[in-house]
């Protein structure tokens, strides 16, 4: 078959796909567990954890795309000002 040979996948792009899909996939399974966390805790449904998480997202956008802070000093004002302290309930 000539046809398959330029049909196959290169290995980088194939690792690449693996890995872009574990990374997605953990992220998946982080936001199942919040939600498996808060329920078993609270009894209660709540999807209000994602509009944290979103507000930490947006945050770092403004600061390292808009007004190009480097990224190494946009995380931690990030989660500086988004983070939770531990021992506050």
């Amino acid at each position: 078959m000539p046809g398959a040979a330029a049909r196959a996948m290169p290995m980088g792009i194939a690792l690449q796909l693996l890995f872009t899909g574990l990374g997605i996939g953990s992220i998946y399974a982080l936001v199942a567990l919040g939600f498996v966390l808060i329920y078993r805790a609270t009894n209660v449904v709540n999807f209000a954890q994602g509009d944290f998480a979103m507000l930490g997202a947006f945050s770092m956008v403004v600061l390292c795309i808009d007004l190009e802070l480097p990224y190494w000093l946009g995380i931690p004002h990030t989660r500086g000002r988004f983070q939770r302290p531990s021992g506050v309930t």
